[in-house]
């Protein structure tokens, strides 16, 4: 049986549109006010036959939104995970929005929780360093990667299903997230979960600089 999909998409902040082409999407460079309306637009026309979608968005990093389906998720916890402060004409501060979640209606009678996590990793951090700070950048990203994996093996002890997913600035065969089995996408977003994935579909960029990833559950 397959499961639900989720989808990642960076918004290049204004420029994109907001578009839920899955049952739960990370946004990266979001204007939380443009997903929120977009959440209202689309509950207003087909409430009765989806339930609508919940959203969340990190308080200390606002450019983190997710969004997931009412009938597939109910979120029950958030928290943010600080990596690293910001530096003025480099980058902003940057961290792992954390998303804890459980089944709604769960085909398997004792479900482990889930848990998503939703990076925004600093960019240029690979050769050729193409905006410089090469050393700055390079450490911070992988203070990030390594953040990141901690809180995969932290969630994995505590029994819950893990996915990651988000603009990882991780080029073409480099794995973001060493601690999953499974990551799909080829450029700077991916996705990566302890299930299965498959189904995994590009979609356009919807006018952004990012096309938009998802992938499908195994369960």
């Amino acid at each position: 049986m397959s499961g639900p999909t989720l989808g990642t998409h960076n918004l290049h902040d204004e420029a994109g549109r907001v578009t839920l082409f899955a049952d739960a999407v990370g946004f990266t460079e979001a204007k939380p006010r443009k997903v929120r309306a977009k959440v209202a637009a689309r509950l207003s026309r087909i409430r009765a036959r989806l339930g609508g979608y919940r959203v969340r968005v990190c308080r200390r990093q606002r450019d983190l939104v997710f969004v997931c389906r009412r009938k597939v998720w109910r979120i029950t916890n958030t928290r943010y995970v600080p990596v690293h402060g910001g530096e003025a004409e480099v980058t902003p501060h940057r961290g792992t929005f954390v998303i804890e979640l459980e089944r709604v209606a769960s085909p398997h009678p004792a479900a482990e929780p889930e848990v998503v996590l939703l990076p925004h990793r600093i960019n240029a951090a690979f050769p050729p360093y193409v905006r410089g700070e090469g050393v700055f950048r390079e450490r911070r990203w992988r203070k990030h990667a390594t953040t990141d994996n901690r809180l995969v093996e932290e969630y994995l002890q505590r029994g819950y299903i893990v996915h990651a997913l988000g603009d990882f600035n991780t080029p073409p065969g480099v794995l973001a997230v060493r601690a999953l089995p499974w990551e799909v996408g080829r450029g700077f977003d991916r996705i990566a979960s302890t299930l299965d994935l498959d189904e995994v579909t590009y979609l356009g960029r919807a006018g952004s600089d990012h096309p938009r990833l998802r992938a499908r559950l195994a369960r």
